[in-house]
């Protein structure tokens, strides 16, 4: 059955108030682990303009994530068996998330639009939460010890790293366990991700590699060696990814086929020891403009499985549009003048924002839910 999609206007930026886009890359810091010190460090897109974005209420940070629609960012401690919730533009601590995780690792939020949340410690089941931080259940029914890493494939099925257990499970939509997905030839994965075409990278902490898998889980090849401490990893709009690397206290870049680009962060820049988590995010900053310009709906639905430029006077100065998934992560990037329409039939449910580009430079900012 196709998904039907629906767009709402709720966060339309196209009035008195307008918008650019910048983009920053935060790195967590688990500094020396159990006694620090802990923070989480903000980059412009090449590397520069380095700065500490957060360093209260940190306890062996892990992961990142921005609920950008509540203008938040969450940080998982593993120390302190919480989620702390922060402002998302200034780093300014706001309120505890939750505090019933037992070794809060990995974030990512789920089809269903819930958070899913692994457990280092405990009964290393996986947890979901609203976006509010309230409890929903155990996702899984048993499991995984000391989880590190965690994607779904494009069937919903949901895979898990064993930092010490040295494989990869896979659990089916219901959160029964499916068996070990890779068994052997792992040293301790920390993050794993599927790419576009099936494929699972796995990137092995203790032996520095990170490794490729095909839809069986059989090992294809190394595409990245020379990376001890390899953890957190994070995908650019030309197909290139930025990887931390402990061993070095840096932030490395590599193209698709993991030939190496440059340190986006040098060696200890702004005091990293150890980076565990490397987070894209597209930030729009709002300017004043006295021009009054009239809300529109900028993009039109058709047959349920495409998405449409609308035409209008004032949609002739849009250019391109950027769509965004709930973790900041870019689904799309489309030039509209080009093609003024985007084939969405195979987008997973949840929700989307669309930032469309005008001539100006300027954006207006859509919502999309899909389900």
């Amino acid at each position: 059955m196709r998904s039907k999609m629906y767009i709402s206007t709720v966060f339309i930026s196209f009035c008195s108030i307008v918008c650019f886009s910048q983009r920053y890359f935060y790195v967590s810091d688990a500094g020396n682990f159990q006694q620090g010190p802990y923070q989480i460090l903000r980059y412009n897109s090449d590397g520069s303009g380095g700065k500490v974005f957060i360093k209260d209420n940190l306890a062996w940070p892990q992961d990142i994530l921005f609920l950008e629609n509540q203008k938040v960012v969450l940080v998982s401690n593993l120390s302190t068996n919480s989620i702390e919730k922060y402002d998302a533009n200034t780093g300014e601590y706001m309120s505890n998330f939750t505090g019933n995780v037992q070794g809060a690792t990995r974030m990512k939020i789920g089809k269903d639009g819930l958070l899913y949340v692994l457990q280092w410690n405990g009964d290393n089941k996986v947890m979901r939460f609203d976006l509010n931080g309230n409890f929903i259940d155990n996702f899984t029914q048993t499991g995984v010890v000391t989880s590190i890493g965690l994607d779904w494939d494009k069937n919903g099925i949901l895979y898990i790293s064993s930092y010490n257990g040295k494989f990869v499970e896979r659990f089916d939509k219901q959160g029964k366990s499916l068996g070990k997905f890779i068994s052997t030839g792992l040293a301790g994965p920390t993050n794993i991700h599927f790419l576009d075409n099936g494929h699972l990278l796995v990137l092995d902490y203790n032996s520095g590699i990170i490794k490729r898998y095909d839809e069986s889980g059989n090992f294809i090849q190394n595409i990245v060696t020379g990376v001890l401490q390899c953890e957190g990893i994070n995908f650019l709009t030309d197909g290139s990814f930025a990887i931390g690397v402990g061993s070095t206290s840096s932030v490395n870049q590599y193209d698709e086929a993991g030939n190496f680009i440059k340190q986006l962060v040098p060696n200890k820049s702004n005091n990293l020891l150890n980076p565990n988590a490397v987070i894209w995010r597209d930030i729009s900053s709002k300017v004043d403009d006295e021009q009054k310009v009239e809300k529109f709906n900028f993009l039109h639905v058709e047959s349920g499985k495409t998405i449409s430029l609308i035409r209008h006077e004032q949609t002739s100065m849009i250019d391109t549009v950027n769509i965004f998934d709930m973790n900041s992560k870019l689904v799309l990037s489309q030039d509209l003048k080009i093609n003024p329409t985007i084939n969405a039939i195979n987008w997973p449910k949840g929700i989307y924002f669309a930032k469309a580009s005008l001539l100006n430079h300027r954006t207006i900012t859509q919502e999309i839910v899909i389900y």
